[in-house]
């Protein structure tokens, strides 16, 4: 079993109810952090975060919403951490892009980073992937390399998963609106909201997120 908890679930710019792309999975005391947005650290302040058995953290993308935050993070558990290097995944323009933001902050000496590639997973207990947009403005959506709520519940339904989780969600639209498109090609949908935790069991069996108290 591991446990999801939604540390940020916002688009491109914060908001009082949502912050910057960030999701910790955690399994057995360990922890991996899936995105870094600008203000995870701050999130560390509500009760549902713990750094403690964080190994590594995935980046789904490069944009600046998804990565801003790894900074700060690392100079945190430089100074906290006694255990080995955290290492970053991602595909292979987003570890080049976090390369050099990052040897730019630390000329003289490496990060403690170990730098690994991920494929994608078929057949998913659950599936967490963004939906900025709604097939109304696809075009928009493809030209910032974005996805539409349509075309994730399509990835959804086309990659086998158990249940769908959407995030990355912009205040331009009403998140049912969201869930809805979603759910046309797709029944198991539920919108992410900051400091939703989760437990994932076995295959199409999710909890419902409730948030934390």
């Amino acid at each position: 079993m591991f446990e999801l908890t939604f540390l940020g679930t916002g688009a491109s710019t914060p908001s009082a109810e949502r912050g910057l792309p960030a999701l910790m999975v955690s399994c057995g005391g360990r922890r991996v952090l899936v995105d870094c947005g600008e203000g995870t650290q701050r999130q560390s302040c509500a009760p549902v975060w713990d750094s403690g058995g964080l190994e590594r953290v995935l980046l789904t993308h490069r944009h600046l919403d998804h990565v801003l935050g790894l900074a700060g993070l690392i100079a945190t558990l430089g100074l906290l951490r006694t255990g080995g290097p955290l290492g970053i995944h991602g595909g292979r323009e987003t570890l080049s892009f976090v390369e050099r933001y990052l040897r730019a902050l630390w000329p003289e000496r490496s990060a403690p980073l170990a730098i690994g590639l991920v494929a994608p997973v078929r057949g998913a207990d659950a599936l967490v992937i963004e939906a900025t947009f709604l097939e109304a403005d696809a075009a928009m959506a493809a030209d910032y390399g974005h996805l539409t709520a349509a075309q994730a519940g399509r990835f959804a339904a086309e990659a086998g998963v158990g249940m769908l989780y959407l995030t990355h969600l912009s205040g331009r639209y009403d998140s049912d609106a969201v869930a809805a498109e979603a759910r046309r090609y797709f029944p198991n949908v539920r919108i992410a909201r900051d400091f939703d935790k989760l437990r994932v069991p076995e295959r199409g069996r999710a909890e419902r997120p409730s948030a934390a108290s």
